[in-house]
């Protein structure tokens, strides 16, 4: 059975009462699980960095062995660890003042979830018996939400359990009088106010003392244009998927999107190998447009691709006069709103110590110890 109640929107609040006794720690028990089945299907465009706030130290753990290496978690840089991730936060936080609230968040995620799978999320829920009555989120759409009226029918109680509901703009004609042991599909519609609204359900008669409660709010203010990224990237970490990296080999790290503006660039990066190397190297700092890099674009600014490092160094050999790391900054990169931003370690030539006149710049591979630091700070705002 498929019940649906004209007037009432979008579930963002739950709070639920058994017998006087707020339930809201059982649902918010599954907020781990909700924010796993949920962070890998939020496009980049619609990303929040809002929702990553809210990522608690367990989840994130979690979530960073998934992605193995980089990336990101509801459009905000993981790092290479909790502290990282929300320092990453920050850098929002610092030029829009806005989060949301748990009943906001959940409400966000459950647009997210996958209607066709049950997921770890339903999973978690499905293991909720505390209480008689519950109303537990299935997924929603951009008009209306669907809960499970869930039936835990307890010793000798009455099955089916006589129901009274109470609630704002609530039809009592469209809700059940009635459910057996089990889940009823209720469908809540997007009230049109910007009220809140707490629709109840209550066992009656032989099922008195069992109930739950909802609170429906308006979705939250979106998001858009420049406060939808941040203003720094740090990355502090190489890509765990390339140990090594040989002579004319490369390796990248990437920014994900960033406000408008002029950025300046700073990075330093030490190579680690088994013997002594002299090395030439570049780093270079490419806009991407649709995740592709390509040298034979430009912005307002002028060429996407901007040379940040291109020089010698000495690996493990002391006191040679040259350096022993990668080191530049001040180097200009031009972001427009949203834009990623790809950096790249090029090996052009090493040459083991003791093969200098033989060299042909392929000797010796290397590894990159972290951490590394690769950093875009916004100078100003591009007009």
């Amino acid at each position: 059975m498929r019940i649906c109640a004209q007037g009432i929107i979008l579930a963002v609040a739950l709070c639920a009462l058994s017998s006087g006794t707020a339930r809201a720690d059982t649902i918010s028990s599954c907020d781990g699980a909700l924010v796993r089945d949920t962070y890998g299907r939020v496009d980049q465009q619609h990303a929040d960095w809002r929702l990553a706030a809210r990522v608690d130290h367990d989840t994130y753990d979690v979530i960073k062995k998934e992605l193995s290496g980089s990336g990101t978690i509801f459009g905000v840089d993981a790092g290479a660890g909790y502290k990282d991730f929300q320092k990453n936060i920050t850098h929002f936080h610092e030029t829009i003042d806005s989060s949301f609230s748990q009943d906001n968040y959940r409400n966000v995620l459950w647009t997210y979830l996958d209607q066709a799978s049950s997921g770890l999320y339903h999973d978690c829920l499905a293991h909720l018996k505390s209480q008689p009555l519950m109303l537990l989120p299935r997924f929603a759409t951009d008009n209306e939400v669907t809960f499970d009226l869930q039936y835990n029918l307890q010793g000798l109680g009455p099955n089916p359990i006589h129901l009274k509901w109470q609630g704002a703009a609530t039809r009592q004609s469209h809700l059940p009088a009635t459910a057996v042991a089990g889940p009823t599909p209720i469908v809540l519609h997007r009230p049109t106010s910007i009220a809140s609204v707490v629709l109840t359900v209550q066992g009656t008669g032989g099922g008195a003392g069992s109930s739950d409660q909802v609170i429906i709010t308006p979705p939250p203010p979106k998001l858009s244009g420049d406060d939808l990224y941040p203003d720094v990237c740090t990355i502090s970490s190489s890509p765990t998927t390339v140990p090594t990296i040989a002579p004319r080999g490369h390796i990248s790290w990437q920014c994900g999107g960033l406000k408008k503006g002029t950025y300046s660039a700073l990075v330093d990066i030490s190579l680690a190998a088994s013997d002594r190397y002299r090395v030439h190297a570049t780093v270079t700092a490419c806009v991407l447009h649709n995740a592709i890099c390509s040298s034979n674009t430009a912005n307002s600014a002028g060429n996407d691709q901007s040379n940040i490092y291109s020089g010698q160094f000495d690996v493990n050999i002391p006191h040679s006069g040259l350096p022993d790391h990668i080191y530049s900054q001040g180097a200009l990169v031009f972001v427009s709103t949203g834009q990623a931003v790809q950096f790249t370690l090029n090996i052009d030539a090493s040459c083991q110590n003791n093969n200098f006149p033989n060299c042909q710049g392929t000797d010796g591979s290397f590894s990159i110890p972290s951490p590394i630091s690769i950093k875009l700070v916004r100078l100003d705002a591009t007009p």
